[in-house]
């Protein structure tokens, strides 16, 4: 698990020391927004979290328009996951800065977001509460939590972070800014995570994959948009 001093700049600190963010970063007082020389910091003003980092030029800042975009058209992950009755709960394994887990939370589910990645955590839980939604958010290697087997979703999605290919067109801005940071020291086969997680999962687990990456397994069925698929299994 990464450990905590996570660079966190603000002009405030003061009004910090007694929250979460004293736990897991290191505050600084700036009045202005940083420019590392290397690796990822935070900052934080009245708008939230952003994240900056060296090998980028422009911070990530989760707005609300990112989730309205979102929750603007027909979503295939929601085609994939079903559904839900009443009470159903989702595991978000891998979930990143949460975007996927908070569609799912508007559409009824109970959802649990898991990331590894401190850094990103915290910009998902900031985010979950700037937009005042019920976000149950872990920060958890999502191989150990899968192979626990101590608790059972209805619904189990991994959307484990794609092999990096050569391309001229850059990915979203929110995907450069995970690409630039490191991943988990277990290297867990994506074979692997979905056998977890079908110990895990009541009802179906949810594999988010690119539409042309191999199948993994025998999935019940598929949901295929341009830039992604997702395989079901039953």
């Amino acid at each position: 698990m990464p450990e905590s001093g996570i660079p966190l700049y603000t002009g405030w600190p003061e009004r910090l020391r007694d929250t979460r963010y004293a736990q897991w970063c290191d505050l600084r007082r700036s009045p202005v927004p940083p420019q590392p020389s290397r690796g990822a910091v935070l900052w934080l003003d009245a708008h939230g979290l952003q994240l900056h980092n060296a090998a980028l030029a422009a911070p990530l800042h989760l707005t609300p328009a990112l989730l309205a975009r979102r929750l603007s058209g027909k979503s295939l992950l929601l085609r994939a996951c079903g559904r839900p009755a009443a009470a159903a709960t989702v595991l978000d394994a891998c979930a990143g800065f949460g975007l996927d887990a908070l569609t799912l939370l508007h559409h009824g589910y109970a959802v649990t977001a898991n990331e590894w990645q401190r850094l990103v955590w915290l910009m998902q839980v900031d985010y979950a509460e700037r937009l005042q939604q019920p976000l149950v958010s872990l920060c958890e290697d999502a191989g150990h939590l899968l192979q626990r087997d101590t608790q059972h979703w209805d619904v189990v999605y991994l959307d484990p972070m794609f092999p990096q290919r050569r391309k001229r067109a850059l990915p979203n801005l929110a995907l450069q800014h995970l690409q630039q940071l490191p991943q988990p020291q277990a290297a867990y086969t994506v074979d692997e995570l979905l056998t977890w997680a079908q110990r895990s999962a009541r009802q179906r687990v949810v594999l988010k994959r690119r539409p042309k990456d191999p199948t993994v397994g025998q999935p019940a069925h598929q949901v295929r948009g341009q830039s992604v698929r997702f395989d079901v299994y039953l």
